[in-house]
């Protein structure tokens, strides 16, 4: 069969070959992506088969792969609990707001892991302290790092990352 003749002008044209090329590269991150949540979410659902009745172990696994997965130094769990949102895992070097199953965080829009709970929806802040005017009661020993609020026992979602 005969070849197109527009065929070769698209092959040859360089604009299109660095276009091809963009495709190419960003279709690579998004699979190497995909791969590092998909490992991550392996490795969570193998600690939680094998923690299950362990549940602080577990979610400091959790707290762990979340970081890592977000490339952020800090991670923490909080639970709903009546009005509050209590530290029930942490990791990282960043100062935590009090200990593990004793600290809380109000439940209102001023607070960043607060807002992502009552939206339900991920809230990424890279810096904190130049965010003040839109989380002005901040997370008052956290710069930045990444936070999961559990929304309940069986549903979680991925807040902030650095």
């Amino acid at each position: 069969g005969e070849r197109p003749q527009n065929l070769d002008v698209l092959m040859h044209s360089p604009v299109s070959t660095a276009s091809a090329d963009q495709l190419i590269e960003g279709l690579k991150r998004e699979l190497q992506e995909a791969h590092r949540r998909e490992a991550a979410t392996a490795e969570i659902l193998n600690v939680i088969s094998t923690c299950s009745t362990d549940l602080p172990r577990a979610l400091a696994h959790i707290a762990v792969t979340a970081a890592r997965l977000c490339d952020a130094y800090d991670a923490t769990i909080h639970q709903l609990v009546a009005d509050r949102l209590l530290l029930v895992a942490h990791y990282g070097s960043i100062a935590s707001t009090g200990p593990i199953g004793r600290a809380t965080l109000p439940l209102n829009r001023g607070v960043v892991g607060a807002r992502a709970f009552l939206d339900r929806q991920v809230i990424q802040v890279s810096d904190l302290q130049a965010s003040s005017d839109d989380y002005p009661e901040g997370n008052p020993q956290r710069a930045c790092g990444a936070e999961l609020e559990q929304l309940r026992t069986d549903e979680c979602i991925h807040d902030r990352s650095s």
